[in-house]
């Protein structure tokens, strides 16, 4: 493999091997492709806190039994 330094530079550049030059390429495709979403939400957490108290008091109600933190924050 041939390395290239640019003068004047500590930049080592390095021609990209064969199946890293797919992975990328296959990757800039999805990322170029797709659209782009995200979703943002907010909570505060002493409701969050006291939903999780009542539903464990009441597992019946909620269906579930011990109900984690992260459960609800998947929730969201």
């Amino acid at each position: 493999m041939k390395t290239f330094y640019n003068e004047g530079s500590d930049v080592q550049v390095r021609p990209v091997e064969r199946v890293r030059r797919v992975i990328s390429k296959h990757l800039h495709t999805s990322l170029s492709t797709t659209a782009q979403y995200t979703l943002n939400t907010s909570a505060l957490p002493e409701s969050i806190l006291s939903y999780r108290k009542r539903s464990q008091k009441a597992p019946e109600a909620s269906g579930q039994r011990n109900i984690s933190l992260n459960d609800l924050l998947m929730a969201l």
